[in-house]
């Protein structure tokens, strides 16, 4: 660290997590989950934290309780850092990392303990779980996208394959969306922001009525982009051919807007019978962050700074829609056994008609446009030009008994999945050498066209057994263990690509087993010792073969609640090894290589309410990951967050005054896979060339340190059953305009996306 604030700030935060008079973990929240059943009672407000009940197991158990690292984002936490999906999760989470994608619109690079997930390819899984109120979310491509009405967030760090399956060796993220209350009421909020940022959200809850209760919530968003377009927006091209479409070029980049509507409905008209209803929808446009091409320019790294005026002849506005339903049975068999089945549904539909993958590099004639049929404007480019569409549908069956006997408590499942999708994205090349002209109308003609990009359809099912149960032997001691046994049977059909007409068929499986001992000091704190296994499915990628991902990782944890319950401080250390650990690359085509690595590192998580007014929380992350070759690790070694908030003594009555500020910091890292002037080795995690060393230490990110703060008037009095919230927020405060993300577009090319700039506004909330 060669910046002394950060070495001061890194020194701050490592004594608040290791001293309970400034700790607080990020993993917590100064208010409690809504509890279900069963659950603890809170404390009182003010008095210490509130108890935080969590599904980290598939069943409701306390946060202290369970056996592994695992982060509960709550309510509370959600409204303060603005979270609505999954790409806005971790800004809290140690050893968690996720940013958006300079390559898609709707997919998040996301990476816990040093394994990432980032691959738009349908033939590739996630090593991360996406969950949406416990049903799997097979495609990490279009993950970015906002849920209506998020209730909670639960992060589980390390592999989850006895619970939770294939593709969750790093962890899983698991949203938790609100249910109905049965009781009237309802909640209505509106914002405003710079960059014309709009929001509004509303949600009503029903009465019960002969055992029917309902929540509905209907929200709108938009902002403009910080980047504008100094070529002629608004110019449209057609094709034909392989791929038809339009392109119609837009003002900004990074814009968005985004409709959303979320419907619950619960029944418990028949005695031992829970049944819960989920849809949700998300209508999602805009424009993908803007590139610029990092190269090498009279000996000098060139395309690195941050600049709000672009040429983008070529960028077209993005559309996706997400669409989800669930349905969750519970029957209470006896007082001992109960049956649980859960449907899930999800599917989405992207497009992308216009990316300039090479940014601003190239050299473009743009006359005016002229989009009439026979119109002769044009653009010669010297570079990528690509589209996206796709498709995806996937629909899950999950059947569980979850018993109770004695001092064992258990849970037994069957699940089963299928997932079905296609992928049409021609890149357009400069194949002769003399530019390629792109006039009104156009045809993509393959294979040329797809030489770099695919047209593919997939068509994958999985099936599953597992068993995991949990014995306490005495009242300090318990042991816990499951398997789980799965079945892939994946299917590839390749109609364009660097070679096509390919139909090529993956069968595999896998065993996956966990075990944890526990000893309970007191009901507060215990000391665990865990060791677990977890794969990602094999597959076929353009016709070659892939074997699955192996991980296997032991983990020690202490968690405690202490100081009259004032402080919780959960702690974790890992060991990992990742075995035939998946890597994509690019060379004449896409294929897989693969690498072995280690991965070791700690996590401290701490939540200390000081005094009845103030309250501080902290967390610390690290991450050391050493490969057999010498491929970059694409994650931050070092996750560091302190947050604080103050409430003040009362104004104008009732009205509570309440100040919170969060930061976080990271240090630099690399998000290409190789030094830059150098390409992957076919197959292997070697990379060869000659590094061209001022261009690779440019494509290194640079250490960041993010402030967000908030400026809250809670308990506004606006009628006998209703109260208001007014808040002031900033985030990015220190605005930030340093590189984002960079992928490699050849050995002595870079594209760079740029972080968002400070961003500041209103809400304004009533309950009722």
């Amino acid at each position: 660290m060669k910046n002394p604030q950060m070495k001061l700030l890194a020194r701050l935060v490592l004594l608040a997590c290791a001293s309970p008079l400034a700790a607080i973990g990020p993993a917590a929240a100064q208010e409690a989950a809504p509890a279900p059943a069963g659950a603890a009672s809170a404390a009182p407000a003010g008095a210490g934290l509130e108890e935080v009940v969590v599904t980290a197991r598939r069943t409701r158990e306390r946060l202290q309780d369970v056996p592994t690292a695992v982060t509960a984002i709550t309510a509370k936490n959600i409204e303060e850092q603005r979270i609505t999906g999954f790409e806005s999760v971790a800004q809290s989470v140690p050893n968690v990392y996720i940013q958006p994608q300079g390559g898609s619109p709707t997919s998040a690079q996301m990476q816990i303990r040093g394994i990432s997930n980032g691959s738009l390819n349908k033939q590739v899984d996630s090593g991360i779980g996406l969950y949406v109120d416990g049903v799997y979310f097979g495609r990490a491509g279009a993950s970015a996208f906002e849920i209506a009405d998020l209730e909670r967030v639960e992060v589980l760090r390390g592999p989850q394959g006895t619970l939770f399956g294939r593709n969750a060796t790093a962890g899983a993220i698991n949203l938790i969306t609100a249910g109905p209350t049965g009781v009237f009421g309802g909640k209505a909020m509106v914002g405003f922001g710079n960059y014309q940022e709009r929001r509004a959200k509303l949600t009503l809850n029903t009465p019960e009525f002969y055992g029917f209760s309902a929540r509905l919530t209907v929200g709108h968003s938009e902002s403009q982009g910080d980047q504008r377009n100094a070529a002629q927006p608004g110019q449209t091209f057609r094709f034909n051919g392989a791929y038809t479409g339009s392109v119609t070029t837009n003002e900004r980049g990074n814009d968005s807007n985004a409709d959303t509507g979320m419907l619950a409905v619960r029944f418990k008209g028949i005695d031992r019978l829970n049944v819960v209803y989920k849809t949700d929808m998300t209508n999602q446009s805009g424009s993908m962050n803007y590139r610029t091409a990092g190269t090498m320019t009279n000996g000098v790294p060139t395309g690195f700074e941050y600049r709000d005026t672009l040429f983008q002849p070529l960028e077209g506005e993005f559309s996706n829609k997400v669409h989800g339903q669930s349905l969750t049975a519970e029957y209470e068999l006896t007082n001992w056994l109960t049956a649980k089945y859960i449907y899930g549904e999800r599917r989405y539909d992207l497009l992308v008609p216009g990316n300039q993958v090479l940014g601003d590099l190239g050299t473009f004639n743009y006359p005016t446009f002229d989009t009439t049929a026979n119109g002769t404007g044009q653009i010669t480019t010297f570079g990528l030009f690509a589209t996206r569409e796709e498709s995806h549908l996937q629909r899950s069956h999950e059947l569980q008994l979850i018993g109770h006997t004695g001092p064992v408590d258990w849970i037994a499942g069957l699940f089963r999945f299928q997932e079905g999708g296609d992928l049409n994205d021609p890149i357009l090349l400069d194949l002769t050498g003399t530019g390629r002209v792109i006039g009104a109308n156009n045809t993509v003609s393959p294979p040329f066209d797809y030489i770099v990009g695919q047209y593919t359809k997939v068509d994958n099912k999985s099936k599953a057994g597992y068993l995991h149960a949990n014995w306490s032997i005495t009242d300090q001691w318990v042991l816990a263990g499951g398997i789980r046994r799965s079945l892939d049977n994946r299917y590839e059909d390749v109609l364009y690509g660097a070679t096509s007409g390919i139909q090529s068929r993956y069968r595999g499986g896998n065993t996956d087993y966990d075990a944890a001992l526990t000893y309970k000091f007191n009901p507060d704190t215990n000391v665990y010792a865990k060791w677990a296994t977890g794969y990602v499915s094999g597959g076929s990628l353009m016709g070659t073969i892939f074997e699955p991902e192996k991980l296997r990782s032991g983990e020690i944890g202490f968690k405690t609640l202490a100081l009259d319950r004032k402080l919780r401080l959960n702690a974790a250390v890992f060991r990992q090894k990742r075995l035939n650990g998946q890597i994509e690359y690019y060379n004449n085509g896409y294929s897989m290589g693969k690498a072995d690595s280690r991965q070791t590192g700690l996590e401290l998580e701490a939540n200390y309410r000081v005094t009845r007014a103030f309250a501080v929380n902290s967390s610390y992350g690290y991450t050391e990951s050493k490969s057999s070759g010498d491929v970059y690790v694409t994650q931050p070694r070092q996750t560091v967050y302190l947050g604080g908030e103050y409430r003040f003594q009362p104004v104008f009555g009732e009205v509570l005054p309440i100040f919170r500020m969060d930061v976080n910091w990271r240090p630099g890292y690399y998000t290409i896979k190789c030094p830059a002037g150098t390409t992957q080795d076919p197959g292997k995690d070697t990379c060869s060339g000659t590094v061209i060393p001022e261009l690779n230490q440019a494509a290194r990110l640079k250490s960041a340190t993010n402030l967000n703060a908030r400026l809250t008037f809670d308990q506004i009095h606006l009628g006998p059953n209703s109260t208001g919230r007014f808040s002031l927020w900033g985030r990015n405060l220190l605005d930030n305009r340093n590189v984002q993300y960079n992928f490699s577009l050849g050995a002595a090319v870079l594209a760079n996306t740029f972080e968002r700039p400070r961003t500041f506004g209103v809400d304004f909330s009533a309950d009722f």
